[in-house]
């Protein structure tokens, strides 16, 4: 019998960590979220490379992908980046908030899409930009932009821009037009994980 018991423990130990979600906490931002069982951090000297190799200027907190084989470069779909804007935002303002976002993106989607276009033609072509919305239950904003990769092919990125009273997190998520299918349900979880104090 304790034989018995001595086994359920460990077996039950063995269960709890192959499902059990990883959680990512920034502690300065103060964010969290859930990353699934397979997915792993990319460390931060990959996601600050990726950054300056596509001129973005965004300070990037971390980022995430699936443990699996990778491109030469390290790199590959599905892939998440987190970044966090801090700035004192009133609760009462989140619908009023969002609908600038909204409106901005709208404005700007044609001029950035076409000056990210030219910027890299060589890497970057058909980008199309995808309606904004604003979710009031969660309180983000969310959009998406696909086009064409060399290299890749058709992908997809899909941004939640959840609102907070300490500022606003950034969920970038990115993959592959035909593997998003599959993918964003993973993503919707982690989304839906989010966390901010």
């Amino acid at each position: 019998m304790k034989i018995h018991l001595i086994l359920l423990c460990f077996f039950s130990s063995i269960f709890v960590n192959l499902y059990s979600q990883t959680i990512y906490k920034n502690t300065s931002s103060g964010y969290s979220f859930e990353i699934p069982v397979g997915w792993k951090q990319i460390p931060k000297t990959e996601v600050d490379d990726l950054a300056k190799s596509i001129s973005d200027k965004t300070k990037y907190d971390a980022g995430f992908y699936p443990d699996k084989k990778r491109d030469s470069d390290g790199w590959g779909y599905p892939y998440i980046l987190a970044h966090f804007k801090a700035g004192k935002l009133q609760e009462s303002k989140f619908e009023e908030i969002s609908k600038t976002i909204i409106k901005n993106y709208n404005c700007v989607k044609k001029d950035v899409l076409k000056n990210i276009s030219s910027k890299f033609i060589d890497v970057m072509s058909n980008l199309n930009a995808g309606e904004a919305f604003y979710d009031k239950v969660n309180h983000c904003v969310i959009f998406s932009i696909d086009g064409n990769i060399s290299g890749f092919g058709a992908i997809k990125m899909v941004t939640v821009i959840f609102l907070s009273n300490r500022g606003a997190l950034f969920l970038n998520y990115y993959d592959t037009t035909k593997g998003i299918k599959a993918s964003l349900k993973i993503f919707i979880k982690i989304a839906s994980t989010v966390k901010i104090d």
